[in-house]
């Protein structure tokens, strides 16, 4: 039924009970051996879904370790775009200045010369 169903949250109730549980010598004698059958079927459940559960957080694990590198690869890309933006802007910033010292000059001198016309 289990198989059947692709129903796995039965295990998911067993598991606790079937891991912790203790079971003696004087038990096997009790216990008639239909039910220890079905009880080693669904050990062997609980280790196929484990099994499983194990490989899907493996593959899982594999993409977000991808698209980790992938963003450490953009964020790297990024730091250096930055950092050339930033020295490009340094850059303008002195050029900008320089230009705005000769138009102060250029200024200066037309204002002078204004002046000595005016003599």
């Amino acid at each position: 039924m289990l198989i059947r169903n692709n129903d796995i949250a039965p295990l998911e109730d067993y598991i606790e009970n079937l891991v912790f549980s203790q079971i003696e010598d004087n038990d096997m004698q009790v216990i008639p051996e239909s039910f220890i059958l079905k009880l080693l079927r669904i050990y062997q459940y609980i280790i196929e879904y484990l099994m499983f559960t194990q490989q899907k957080v493996e593959n899982e694990n594999k993409i977000i370790e991808s698209q980790y590198n992938q963003m450490i690869t953009e964020a790297t890309q990024k730091e250096a775009t930055m950092k050339e933006n930033k020295n490009k802007i340094n850059i303008l910033k002195k050029q900008n200045k320089q230009k705005e010292i000769v138009l102060h000059t250029y200024q200066f001198l037309l204002e002078d010369y204004k002046k000595s016309k005016q003599i």
